[in-house]
């Protein structure tokens, strides 16, 4: 995952998240896009717009410096080639993605009901 942010390869890291269950509406929920929106990165669309990137960093919970567009520790890890740094997702990332897909799961069904 972190290689995939790291060549800020955003249809690579939307192929990871469907692969481990996240549907593209989840996706587009965490990320403030739309379902076509991922639809389309997943088909092959690239992701060159800062705002956008920064909106993927924070809804997934990865640290910006991961995609350098910041500089903080993960920047420097990457300015370094640590290639193990960024092969592992972490555990925080995992939480933050569950918490928010069930935030968002949550308040959908409330307002269903």
């Amino acid at each position: 995952m972190r290689t995939a942010l790291a060549q800020r390869d955003i249809g690579r890291v939307y192929e990871l998240l469907t692969a481990a269950g996240i549907s593209q509406h989840g996706i587009a929920r965490l990320t403030r896009q739309s379902q076509s929106e991922v639809s389309e990165i997943l088909s092959g669309r690239q992701v060159k717009q800062v705002d956008v990137l920064e909106r993927i960093c924070d809804g997934l919970g990865a640290e910006r410096g991961w995609m350098r567009l910041a500089d903080d520790s993960g920047c420097s890890a990457y300015a370094r080639g640590d290639e193990a740094v960024w092969e592992a997702v972490t555990e925080e990332m995992k939480r933050r993605v569950v918490l928010a897909l069930a935030l968002y799961g949550g308040l959908g069904s409330a307002g269903a009901g």
